[in-house]
């Protein structure tokens, strides 16, 4: 009894760092689209629905801006191969898809944390009118897709001052 208490105070669980605000909020929006999936349908949306969306267990962590006339999405993609990342243009609609293959279980190990997600994930983003589809362009480096979407000009935001009438 004595060398299995030795034993247990010899292990140290590492405790994961706060989530951020952003990435809890991801996190809860992920877990309330896959309790809603089976209440509701939107029969207006279906093409655009992620097929399959009890099936998705984690959502990427993306950063997209504008500048100097383009559009960039940054995705953190650990973990998962090049050819399970699909990018595609469909009706003003940029879809980032893919999948993480799951690594298997040890079985003889006795596990403090599994934090790691595996499984497909969906992302998709509106791009405006007239985007040239042929000057998309999109590069997988290190765990991070980086795609780039020429904006055309008339996308451009334009400031005023619009004068309030009381």
């Amino acid at each position: 009894m004595a060398d299995t208490q030795t034993q247990e105070k010899a292990v140290t669980t590492v405790e994961r760092r706060p989530m951020g605000f952003f990435e809890q909020m991801e996190r809860e929006m992920a877990d309330m689209r896959r309790q809603m999936s089976g209440l509701f349908r939107w029969p207006a949306l279906e093409e655009y629905r992620p097929k399959g969306l009890k099936e998705i267990t984690w959502a990427p962590t993306v950063d997209a801006y504008e500048k100097d006339g383009a559009f960039f999405i940054k995705a953190e993609l650990p973990g998962v191969k090049k050819e399970d990342v699909q990018v595609s243009l469909n009706e003003g609609i940029l879809t980032i898809q893919g999948k993480r293959q799951e690594e298997q279980e040890v079985k003889e190990a006795d596990y403090h944390a599994r934090e790691r997600f595996s499984g497909s994930f969906r992302r998709a983003f509106a791009l405006p009118d007239g985007v040239d589809a042929g000057k998309i362009s999109a590069e997988y480096k290190d765990g991070v897709l980086e795609v780039q979407v020429p904006l055309p000009a008339e996308a451009k935001p334009q400031t005023a001052t619009i004068p309030v009438k009381g």
